[in-house]
């Protein structure tokens, strides 16, 4: 895959409903039946990116969260 199409593929996925993201996750194979080996650097500077952005409501966008599996005031 492109890396054009790769961040087109990446930037969908923030539109998904929370049932699509469980789809999405069950049809993805597990990290241990792929033949890589991330370097450990590498890892880290993408959850350092992942984390660094502003979190928001998976279900409204708003930036207004609660912790860990709650979802915004809004919703």
């Amino acid at each position: 895959m492109e890396q054009k199409q790769f961040l087109s593929l990446l930037e969908s996925i923030k539109s998904l409903s929370p049932e699509q993201v469980i789809i999405l996750y069950n049809a993805l194979p597990a990290l241990d039946s792929l033949d890589i080996e991330p370097d450990e650097s590498q890892v880290l500077q993408a959850a350092e990116e992942n984390f660094s952005e502003a979190q928001y409501c998976p279900r409204c966008r708003s930036d207004n969260v609660g912790g860990w599996g709650v979802m915004c005031q809004s919703c």
